[in-house]
């Protein structure tokens, strides 16, 4: 009898350590895995020491795919970030550096619930950060956190978030964005041909950085392909007024109100354009890593030695 109750024991211990590890196993998959890099004051990489830069301001740039800038009133909306682009400024020179991330990027992203609160943290697109919170400030921060989660803890400390509709109101405020187009967009516009140097008008514009449907390639990789083509264009021309009128930026921020959020004022933004050069970045970063389809949606796995790579360019300095 007592050899029973202890085979029986027994057995119920080791099916208990089964389920709670299977319990485990499947609450792990819902939680972020944590970042393979992670910023400190010092490091090693190739060979080489580091030490972090302390002469360094960031601001983060959201495109969101709806066409509503207001508040959804509750703490989830539809806003998704399509658009995401860390701009790096650097004190000691008054120049830009950006960094370009995919928004179907698998990053721990925090769950907000109907007050606001923090209820998870979650590895999902990072794009869906914004849907979390009001669409407005709430959202941008919970996005700026996620990017920060991304790059190992770098400190965003400025947002911007603009809607769609700005984007063939600023192209014509403007005068148009010279691009070679990069696909076949005659389905939406018969002259827009592939190979052919266009002008682009406003609504034209919106469907060259917004569209994947219907083209040959329609990856978000291949998009933010042609979203780096037009912005840098765009940012020239940008440039070319700037030099014709200094309120230029202002005055384009101070029309173009109603579509964008930031927790900085249009001047301040404008002072950001002036100061370093944003109109002219030093170059684009883009994070290498692997698109694959999850269970619903494509999911882009970030390299974690590209993340690296480009937060030492960014935000570290060589020990001599």
């Amino acid at each position: 009898m007592l050899k029973c109750a202890a085979a029986f024991f027994g057995l119920l211990l080791l099916l208990s350590a089964i389920l709670l590890g299977v319990n485990w196993w499947e609450r792990s998959q819902g939680q972020p895995q944590e970042a393979e890099f992670q910023l400190e004051e010092k490091i090693q990489y190739k060979n080489k020491s580091y030490v972090l830069r302390d002469n360094i301001e960031t601001l983060l740039v959201l495109g969101l795919d709806a066409k509503d800038n207001a508040s959804s009133g509750s703490y989830r909306n539809d806003k998704q970030a399509d658009f995401l682009t860390l701009l790096v400024l650097d004190k000691d020179t008054d120049t830009c550096k950006a960094i370009q991330i995919n928004r179907d990027t698998m990053a721990p992203v925090d769950v907000l619930g109907v007050n606001g609160d923090r209820l998870d943290t979650q590895k999902m697109q990072i794009a869906l950060s914004h849907t979390y919170g009001t669409g407005r400030e709430v959202s941008c921060r919970n996005t700026a956190k996620a990017v920060s989660a991304l790059l190992g803890g770098v400190n965003v400390q400025y947002f911007v978030s603009v809607s769609v509709d700005a984007v063939p109101l600023y192209n014509d405020k403007l005068g148009g964005v010279p691009v070679e187009i990069m696909d076949d967009f005659t389905s939406f516009d018969p002259v827009m041909k592939q190979g052919e140097t266009l002008t682009l008008t406003g609504e034209q514009a919106r469907l060259y950085v917004q569209s994947r449907q219907g083209l040959d390639d329609p990856t978000n990789v291949h998009r933010m392909e042609r979203q780096r083509q037009y912005l840098q264009s765009a940012l020239q021309v940008t440039k070319q007024k700037l030099q014709e009128d200094k309120t230029f930026m202002l005055s384009a921020l101070e029309e173009l109100d109603p579509y964008w959020v930031s927790n900085r004022t249009a001047k301040g933004l404008a002072d950001l354009v002036d100061q370093y050069h944003i109109d002219d970045p030093e170059v684009f970063y883009t994070i290498e890593g692997t698109t694959k389809m999850g269970t619903e949606f494509l999911e882009f796995h970030p390299d974690a030695e590209s993340i690296k790579e480009i937060v030492v360019e960014c935000f570290y300095t060589p020990v001599e």
